[in-house]
């Protein structure tokens, strides 16, 4: 470096003259305005015309597109930029952009390290490339180079850096806008056609604008009357078009050219105009003659082509003398003759020779310890300058110069062999001034013939001149320095450092030979390819061309190291590819091309395969680390038309070829043109390596099964799994192919080797790995011909199925070394025996050599070396000792003297160590032909040979080597006696046998070079063992030192970025690993600055120190990156931008300032990475890595500490804050704006006023004025509401939500009382004690609006109800919101934690919880308010609830009115559903508070809160069901799923929370769940024992019968047999549900089965059930036949799908068919298997009572008559009327009579304590329709008597009432006898008729008392209070009880037809038909009652009370004498 200062220096005193006045002239030339503007207007077009989103150039190289390239060469400090890579290669593969009148190159400029213009110059229509020459300004550092191509756009090129060596005093820039005027219109007519394609791109159409529509572009012709004319630009109104230069392309406008065509279009006069041109814009021409009009144009920059009408134009203004068109443009005139000077690459050049020789003086012991030599020190290798007049040139040895002949000369010694021993020239010779300015430079190549010579030029000024040459071998000198007369000097001499192919390097074997050279230096100086392969060659085959480069980050799809091509005058930075070569598979050369150091990275080579190439190996040069080689390529095609290539430079501009013919190199020459024979040989297979047969057989004979075993055999695969596939699939499917037909097509050596006609392969002589199979079918008709056989495969009737095989041929040997492709050595070692079995193969039928080289071996390779030569003559094998002492045939061992000595010391002759042996093969040796020409033949020998030999000229094998060297060869002939015939060129070689590939630790077995090398640094080798590559350095060790076993560990907590790691000071602090998740981070030790260790070298800061674990809630990455002080600065971004801008840098990846201090660790910019927020976590400035929670993640973006998302206050505790004049919405802060930003808030409180106002009035409706369907709306809305307040709870919860979750968290929280929704803040500046206090005082605010709105109703609708409504009210809202408001009321106490150990409010985060002096305040209020607003709720609620039953009991219409809202929603029983949810809620608003720190155990309480009351609302189902029973609407249903849904809800809360839970906690937790849960599963088991073993109840009797029409007489029976004994009877229509509880009841918990027989009941499926359970479990069956039984007959029996009902729960889903239900019938009907007991057919209830008595008697058939009937007029006499009850059903209907029965064996056990009597008309003899037929009336009299005294009379309808005289006159008589009570009410209030009896069937569940369900006796219900009256019912004396068989009521023609009948004949008519007729009417208008015995008792119990409620108490009997007076 301060070399090259010093040569600055002087280069500058001696040119300050001249740098000054060029100063001036370029000041005076240069037109900068115009150069940033015409750059700026190109930019635009990369937007207007390209359609791109940015202005920015294309980069070049990253599109790959070479052609639009621009590069920068120097020549001392001049620049050149060149356009297009194949202006720099002169290769014509490489494309050079063109130059015509459609596609060119139309501006180019040079931008600086800041972006400035240094150079820009207009190229015009010049031949290509377009170039521009400059002087580098002063201050340059680095030069970017552009192109705009006129159809493409602009483009970059690849930046160069500046030393200041290369920098003129100057720094002015060069902006060559000349104006030219051009002889005629050529150059003009393409710009116009080009702004016509502009214009059309750019604005759509090819039509010009006219003038007229934008006055300042109109284009305005003025005549001159000399024969001119000016087109002016606008001027109208004294406005012209504006003339804008501007470095913006938003601002630069100008009119980029004017032009006029004449009255035939054709083109008068063109000018271009510069944007810096001083307005208004005008062109001036001569008007040519012939001219009759002028049409103008413009094209403005921005806005496009404009024309006017064309002016005519007289001949009397023409100018005469002007014929031409003017064309006026801004380019240079004359195209530069440019040189291809390219003085980096001088530069480069001389310092990578300095490097050569500072690498051989450390090599090399007798090298010169001097930077160079001297022609002091060997005459011989010093240049020598030779002046002549003008010529000059620079000889290499003593010898070249005048008078000087004698003396020697540097030799150039070509000689390739032996690796490149021999070679000997001189590689490069330069000149310098006396200022160390190159003159001259050029490389040799070892063809040249006679003295190395340099012609050049010395440039006028030169005093003095010295020269350098490079000897490949003895390195760099330094000659003599001449001193330069000015005779000497050339007037504009050029430089001659630009380095070209001549015409003698073009030759293939001279390339050839130079490739020995890097060959030796492999020897001397060892290159090692790196861990990451940067020096690896990849090599590409598209079709026939071949691309190779350098770098796995330059292959296709590859990434990673690109390796660079640094030119630098500096020896240690100098780094490139200097050479990229290819060979063939004879190691003859195919290509090579020579590389400089400015050429671009990735280093390239491209040619096309010529013909004759099969194989391609790619190599490459590093100047630095030497040669490397890539893996072999095989490739298929070749372009006929290629050749060989060599492209070497060796000639410059000064120095020309020196042949007019290309040097080739003889011994190469000789090689390759020994090539045909070669080719002849691989045009056949190699049957030494490999044996093809093909397997044909019949394709329609095989089949699928087969053809599935043939894709198994033929699949690919190249694991050991496939192997053993395949040798699988060959054994199993061979026998069956052959057995088919199936045969092999070989020629017979390949059927004996490979045993395919055999039972098995002949695997002792192949490698089963690479065997493969293919298949194909052959077409009928077609043949296959097979090499070596004279008959082809075909089959002119089937397709065949072929299977082609390639079986690989190791000949029972280890190893296999292929020499070349006719030649293949197999070996075996026994190391422990000392020898190897050694089988020598190869394509010919003579004999075959191998030389053995000692690792001392010299010189060629067949001077003295041990030979072996083995032949196969008339089919015996020979072997032959020999020895070779020059390049002639070697001499048998036997023939040589001296070689051993016997046993008493006497020399012997030599004699032949080898031995043949058989091998697997079984045969010493063998030949064979692979067809009748047998051109050429096969042989193989097989011999041993061992590692000691007596002779003594034998190589001594070793068993520690790791390869041993050989030679080959071989001939077409074997020897004879007498000679043995020579071996052709391509017949021979060198190779090695892979030997012994253990290595010692710290080193590999390298396969290219065949021994172990020590392990690079950053690599280890652990174990003595056989290995090719080291292993990397894992991540946190590293190892500095080459050759290690281990590597050493970084310090604790540090680690490295990568493994591989080669120095301690990769070592940082780690990122997130395993055990530490969010990494450690650095924390330095050493004070202020470097600080020097035991090492004594000064370390920086960031070396030192230690890693600490990271801050919770941040993550630390690792690593080093710029200085966080440093990371907006300016200068360091610009370093890591022209850091990442480096092509090998930006092929990593994306490229950080992380990349950047990795490389340049020690960098003072960068340091250790710190700790960054994690995303949702801030910090605050003053204490940034204490990082606190957000609970909004949006408001923390994380990152730099101390940040908070913008408008966010970054000194609130996490950002919990927003700036002033903003509200807070999704977790932004959004600008308050105008006074519309407070509308929300105003907004909020009127919709809050008209929303409590609208509930006020709508919510106090009655509940029976409520639609049902609105009712259930009403209630799933509540569910749904109630769900998405739980999950608002959720929101408080510390859990870390998904996005999408959180978000829509944030949507429901809108329903909770949050402040910030109505935007408070930007109304006034609210603290959240305001906050607060507004969340406390919402309720108290809306109670008092809530009583405003009620006393305003009161007073409007004069309504009574005021207290009712308005706590309905207040409960309704209260209940709705009660979480939102219990939640805003703890909000306080609810707080979550902080990673730093505090914890913030989860409604306001900026407040900490414990620690802000206002959160006391907080608390007080939370307190205080829960305590007066939430309690006091509950508690009226709980008041509510259980005054419930009382007020209902008492009537207490007020009070339910008050707790509508409470009970509304549920069933009556349900009623203290109510309670249950609002203790729920409580609960749920209470596990935040009592669990504010523990998210899991929040979320167990959570989940435990939510199951535990859904199964409470599973079990009681509480809702009130849909009166439309429409089953999706069931809000039981839907309440359980919108609870399970929050439970899901939480659970994905729980699982994207990263926490660590108290383990002690869930633990406690747990444990209590698992022994509740073990606790119930004991308890089931114990439970469901003791159910099977002690079942309970037990019945002893269960009574099956027909549900449909014997329910009252079933139920009846069961009550006598219950009063009759002791044990439980049960009736199976008590059992409802599934069929599963009945049948489980029969089978274990059923004595007997009684079966009450009637009519339908062996119809009934559940019937049938019943009685097959029994039979088939041997429980007692009993049969009560009643009158209508009759037996099923036995077709009945066997057609049971026809005699039972239909039904969907169908017996087979039991497991019952017909045949077992039909068996058990036939058990059931037999009397003898089963007692059966007939029921008398008397009318009467007293039968029940002795037909139970049958039954629980024991017998056959029994016929059960019981006969104790009363007559009415017995009965009449002794009754006490008052307290009776008359109870009167149909006594024919045998249903209506039994409910009777029960009915007052009920009534009788409820009402024991009221002295009720019942009378049951049906139980007399005297009451029916034959005793009201007669005509003595006495029934009738009775009746009336009866009827007038009873308390009340109950009417039970059935199916046959209305066919019933007995109780119709019942009905009427009643009706008339109880005037005073014969007006009744309906219940429902506004209805002022009742409906109809038919229709009140449906009202028996509205008349339920809640309650009642569970209880038995009236008693328990309160023995229903009398002084008090179910609303809307007066007490009724005559009650209709509705049965369910009574389904139709009467119509009007019963009234007309019937009802008349219905009077006795013996009744006095005194009060008329009609008013009997009437009175039935009006009963039959009444509300009746439902009684179902098929019901429940406890239901039944709940009728009967509704039926008691309506009787008249004592008393209320109207007088009898009225009664007397009108019936007496």
């Amino acid at each position: 470096w301060q070399l090259a200062i010093g040569i600055g220096a002087m280069q500058r005193l001696r040119r300050l003259g001249i740098a000054l006045l060029g100063m001036a002239l370029a000041a005076a030339a240069s037109d900068l305005g115009s150069c940033v503007s015409f750059k700026a207007e190109m930019l635009r077009r990369q937007v207007a015309e390209r359609g791109e989103l940015t202005m920015d150039a294309y980069d070049a190289l990253a599109l790959n597109n070479n052609k639009h390239a621009p590069y920068i060469r120097v020549e001392g400090t001049t620049g050149m930029l060149l356009t297009s890579y194949g202006s720099l290669t002169a290769d014509p593969v490489h494309k050079i952009h063109p130059s015509t009148s459609t596609h060119w190159i139309d501006l180019v400029w040079v931008e600086n390290q800041d972006g400035e213009i240094i150079a820009m110059r207009r190229p015009g229509f010049e031949a290509p490339p377009a170039r521009m020459s400059f002087p580098i300004p002063n201050g340059t550092t680095s030069m970017t180079p552009y192109l705009h191509c006129n159809i493409h756009g602009a483009f970059r090129g690849p930046p160069v850096s500046i030393a200041v060596v290369q920098t003129a005093f100057s720094n002015d820039t060069s902006c060559k806008l000349e104006s030219c005027d051009l002889a005629d219109s050529t150059g003009c007519a393409p710009m116009i056609v080009d702004f016509e394609r502009l214009f059309a791109t750019e604005f759509g159409t090819t039509t010009p604008f006219v003038g007229d529509t934008s006055i300042h572009h109109k284009p305005n012709v003025v005549l001159h009357g000399n024969g001119s004319a000016t087109v002016e630009v606008g001027g109208h109104g004294g406005k012209y078009h504006p003339t804008v230069a501007d470095d913006d392309p938003d601002k630069v406008h100008w009119i980029n050219a004017i032009w006029a065509n004449d009255q035939n279009g054709n083109l008068v006069g063109m000018r271009e105009l510069k944007p810096s041109e001083p307005g208004p814009p005008t062109f001036t021409f001569d008007i040519p003659a012939g001219t009759t009009s002028l049409k103008p144009y413009i094209y403005c920059n921005k806005h496009g082509l404009y024309t006017s009408p064309a002016v005519a134009v007289s001949a009397a203004i023409v100018s005469s003398s002007t014929t031409d068109a003017v064309c006026s443009m801004f380019n240079e005139c004359k195209p530069l003759d440019l040189t291809y000077a390219k003085g980096a690459d001088c530069l480069a050049m001389k310092a990578a020779a300095m490097k050569r020789q500072l690498e051989l003086n450390a090599a090399a012991p007798n090298a010169f310890p001097l930077p160079w030599g001297t022609q002091d020190t060997n005459a011989t290798n010093a240049p020598y300058v030779v002046l002549n007049g003008t010529l000059a040139k620079v000889v290499v040895g003593l010898g070249g110069t005048p008078g000087k002949e004698a003396q020697a000369v540097h030799p150039m010694v070509d000689d390739p062999s032996n690796y490149g021993a021999n070679m000997h020239f001189i590689e490069a010779i330069w000149v310098e001034d006396q200022d160390g300015f190159i003159l001259g430079a050029r490389r040799l190549g070892p063809s040249e013939p006679g003295t190395p010579t340099l012609y050049f030029d010395i440039p006028t000024g030169t005093q003095s001149v010295v020269a350098y040459a490079l000897c490949n071998r003895e390195g760099l000198f330094k000659g003599p320095e001449a001193t330069v007369e000015a005779a000497n000097t050339v007037v504009g001499a050029r430089f001659g450092c630009s380095m070209q192919q001549c015409i003698e390097g073009t030759a293939v074997s001279a390339c050839q030979a130079f490739t020995s050279e890097f060959y030796r230096r492999e020897q001397i100086l060892a290159g090692k390819d790196s861990a990451d392969l940067e020096h690896r060659p990849y090599l590409t085959v598209s079709g026939t061309s071949v691309s190779i480069v350098v770098g796995p980050g330059a292959a296709p799809g590859g990434s990673g190291y690109i390796h660079p091509m640094n030119y630098s005058s500096n020896p240690d930075d100098v780094h490139f590819i200097s050479h990229i070569f290819v060979t063939d598979a004879f190691y003859n050369l195919v290509a090579m091309c020579e590389l400089l150091p400015m050429d671009p990275a990735p280093a390239t080579c491209t040619f096309e395969v010529p013909p004759d190439v099969n194989q391609l190996r790619p190599h490459v040069v590093c100047n630095r680390h030497g040669l490397f080689q890539g893996p072999p390529t095989t490739v298929v095609q070749s372009n006929a038309s290629a050749t060989r290539m060599c492209f070497k430079r060796e000639c410059s501009e000064a120095q020309p070829s020196l042949s007019a013919t290309a040097l080739s190199n003889l011994f190469v020459q000789t090689r390759l043109d020994s090539t045909a024979d070669s080719l002849k040989r691989i045009n056949t297979v190699n049957l030494c390596n490999e044996h093809r047969a093909t397997f044909a057989v019949r394709k329609a004979d095989v089949s699928d099964a087969l053809m599935g075993q043939v894709d198994r055999l033929t699949k690919p695969g190249d694991a050991a799994s496939d192997t053993k596939r395949r040798l699988g699939a060959y054994s199993t499917l061979m026998p069956q192919l052959k057995a088919l037909g199936g045969s092999w097509y070989a020629i017979p050596e390949v059927i004996d080797h490979t045993g395919i006609n055999g039972a098995e392969l002949r695997l002792d002589l192949l490698d089963e790995e690479l065997m493969r199979f293919e298949s194909r079918t052959l077409a009928a008709g077609d043949t296959e011909i097979i090499p070596g056989l004279e008959d082809p495969i075909s089959d002119a009737a089937a397709d065949l199925l072929l299977i082609d095989a390639t079986f690989a041929m190791n000949w029972g040997y280890d190893a296999m070394t292929v020499l070349n492709a006719h030649y293949t050595a197999f070996h075996t070692i026994n190391f422990d025996g000392e020898y190897v079995d050694v089988a020598l193969c190869a394509k010919t039928q003579g004999w075959m050599g191998m030389g053995w080289l000692s690792a001392s071996h010299t010189g060629h390779a067949m001077n003295n070396t041990d030979i072996t030569v083995a032949y196969v003559k008339d089919g015996q094998a020979y072997i032959q000792d020999r020895f070779a002492f020059a390049t002639e045939e070697p001499t048998k061992d036997e023939n040589l003297p001296n070689q051993r000595l016997d046993a008493d010391g006497n020399a012997l002759n030599g004699a032949t160590d080898l031995a043949l042996i058989p091998g697997a093969l079984g045969t010493e040796g063998k030949e064979w032909c692979p067809d009748a020409e047998c051109s050429p033949g096969f042989s193989l020998v097989q011999f041993r040979r061992n590692f000691k030999s007596p002779d003594a000229w034998d190589v001594q094998l070793s068993a520690l080597t790791t390869k041993v060297l050989i030679i080959f060869s071989f001939a077409s002939e074997d020897p004879t006696e007498y000679e043995m015939l020579q071996h052709s060129a391509t017949s021979t070689g060198y190779g090695a046998l892979l030997w012994n590939k253990k290595c010692s630790p710290g080193t590999y077995y390298n396969t290219d070079r065949g021994s172990c090398v020590s392990c690079d640094p950053g690599t280890f080798q652990p174990l003595y063992q056989e290995i090719t590559s080291c292993l990397q350095c894992p991540k946190g060790t590293f190892q500095a030192t080459a050759g290690q076993s281990s590597c050493q560990r970084c310090k604790p907590n540090f680690s490295t970025a990568s493994v591989g790691s080669a120095t301690e000071r990769s070592c940082t602090c780690s990122g997130p690993i395993v055990t530490q998740l969010d990494g450690w981070y650095h924390v330095p030790n050493c004070g202020e600055g470097p600080t020097t260790l035991e090492d004594g070298e000064p370390h920086p800061c960031t070396y030192l120190g230690d890693c600490v674990r990271c801050p919770p809630g941040m993550i630390c990455e690792g690593g080093v990156e710029l200085l966080p002080a440093l990371s907006n600065d300016g200068e360091a971004k610009q370093r890591v931008i022209e850091y990442c801008g480096n092509v090998s840098a930006t092929l990593l990846g994306e490229c950080s300032s992380r990349d950047f201090c990795s490389e340049y660790f020690e960098d003072p910019m960068c340091g250790h990475t710190q700790p960054k927020l994690k995303e949702g976590h801030a910090s605050l400035p003053s204490n940034p890595y204490s990082a606190f929670l957000c609970k909004d993640f949006i408001a923390c973006p994380g990152g730099i500490p101390g940040t908070c998302a913008a408008r966010r206050n970054n000194m609130s505790v996490a950002c919990g804050e927003c700036e002033p004049n903003t509200f807070p919405a999704g977790g932004e802060c959004i600008e308050c704006g105008d006074g519309s930003s407070a509308l929300p808030f105003v907004g909020a409180v009127f919709g809050m006023l008209i929303g409590l106002a609208c509930v006020a009035l709508f919510m106090n409706k009655a509940m029976y004025m409520r639609v049902g369907a609105a009712t259930t709306a009403g209630i799933l809305a509540g569910t749904t509401f109630s769900a998405l307040q739980t999950m608002t709870t959720f929101a408080t919860l510390d859990l870390a939500w998904l996005p999408s979750i959180g978000q829509f968290l944030v949507v429901v929280g809108i329903i909770s009382f949050n402040p910030d929704i109505v935007r408070p803040g930007c109304v006034a500046d609210v603290s959240e004690e305001g906050k607060m206090l507004g969340r406390v005082l919402v309720l108290p605010f809306s109670l008092v609006w809530i009583a405003i709105v009620l006393l305003i109703r009161k007073r409007v609708r004069r309504t009574n109800t005021f207290k009712a409504d308005y706590a309905n009210t207040v409960g309704a809202i209260a209940s709705v919101f009660f979480i939102p408001i219990v939640l805003s009321l703890l909000a306080p106490f609810i707080c979550y934690p902080h990673p730093n150990g505090f914890q913030s409010m989860v409604s306001a985060p900026s407040i900490l919880c414990y620690e802000d002096p206002n959160y006391g305040k907080l608390i007080a209020m939370g307190a205080l308010s829960f305590q007066f607003i939430a309690v006091p709720f509950l508690a009226f609620v709980a008041y509510g609830t259980w005054k419930y039953k009382e007020s209902l009991i008492l009537q207490d219409v007020n009070r339910l009115s008050m707790y509508r809202f409470l009970f509304i929603r549920f069933k009556p029983d349900r009623y203290f559903f109510g309670l249950i949810i609002l203790a729920r809620n409580l609960l749920i608003c209470l596990v935040p508070v009592l669990a504010n720190t523990d998210p899991a155990m929040q979320s167990l309480f959570m989940c435990l809160v939510l199951l535990f009351f859904m199964v409470l609302q599973i079990w009681f189902k509480p809702w009130r069901p849909d009166p439309s029973q429409v089953s999706w609407c069931d809000a039981n249903s839907i309440d359980a799923g919108l609870v399970s849904g929050c439970v899901l809800l939480l659970l994905c809360g729980v699982l994207t929370t990263d926490f660590e839970p108290s383990r002690e906690a869930v633990a406690t937790f747990g444990h209590v769940v698992l022994g509740i849960i073990a606790a119930t599963i004991f308890a089931t088991l114990v439970v469901t024992a003791w159910q099977r073993f002690f079942p309970s109840p037990f019945y002893k009797w269960t009574i099956a019968h027909d549900m449909v029409g014997a329910c009252a007489q079933a139920r009846l029976l069961k009550m006598h047999m219950t009063a009759k004994t002791n044990s439980p009877v049960l009736l199976d229509s008590d059992v409802l549900g599934d069929s599963d509880v009945i049948f489980d009841t029969i089978r274990v918990r059923t004595g007997t089965l009684v079966v009450y027989g009637t009519r339908d009941v062996l119809r009934r499926q559940r019937v049938a059930g019943e009685i097959t359970v029994a039979s088939n479990l041997k429980v007692s069956l009993v049969l009560l036949r009643t009158p209508e039984f009759v037996d099923p007959t036995e077709h009945d029996l066997e057609n049971l799908e026809e005699f039972l009902e239909p039904t969907r729960a169908l017996l087979t889903a039991y497991g019952m068919g017909f045949d077992s239900i039909a068996k058990s019938y036939h058990v059931l009907l037999d009397p003898k298997a089963v007692p059966s007991f007939n029921m008398t057919n008397e009318r009467g209830l007293s039968k029940y009572m002795a037909l139970a008595d049958c039954v629980l008697t024991t017998g056959g058939v029994v016929d059960c008559e019981k006969s104790d009937r009363k007559r009415l007029s017995d009965e009449v006499k002794t009754l006490p009327f008052e307290r009776t009850i008359v109870i009167c059903s149909d006594p024919l209907d045998e249903e209506a009579m039994a409910a009777v029965g029960v009915m007052s064996g009920m009534l009788d056990r409820l009402v024991v304590d009221a002295g009720v009597n019942f009378l049951l008309l049906a139980e007399f003899e005297d009451v029916d329709d034959a005793s009201l037929s007669e005509d003595d009336g006495e029934a009738e009299q009775y009746l009336r008597l009866l009827i007038s005294r009873v308390r009340a009379v109950l009417v039970l309808l059935s199916k046959s009432t209305l066919r019933s005289r007995t109780q119709n006159f019942v009905i009427m008589e009643s009706m008339l006898a109880f005037p005073g009570m014969s007006i009744t009410k309906n219940i429902d209030e506004g209805m002022s008729e009742a409906p109809s009896l038919t229709s009140r069937r449906s009202n028996a569940d509205s008349l339920r008392i809640a309650g009642h369900r569970s209880t038995s006796k009236l008693e328990q219900v309160g023995n229903f209070k009398r002084s008090r009256r179910i609303t809307g019912y007066a007490n009724q004396a005559v009650i209709p009880v509705i049965l369910p068989s009574y389904i139709e009521g009467p119509t009007a023609k019963w009234y007309s037809d019937v009802a008349p009948l219905m009077v006795p004949n013996s009744v006095d008519d005194s009060i008329g038909q009609d008013a009997r007729i009437e009175a039935l009417k009006l009963f039959f208008t009444r509300s009746g009652i439902n009684f179902d015995t098929g019901m429940s008792p406890e239901e039944m119990s709940l009728q009967l009370a509704d039926i008691w409620e309506r009787m008249p108490e004592e008393g209320d009997r109207v007088d009898t004498n009225q009664f007397s007076t009108r019936y007496v």
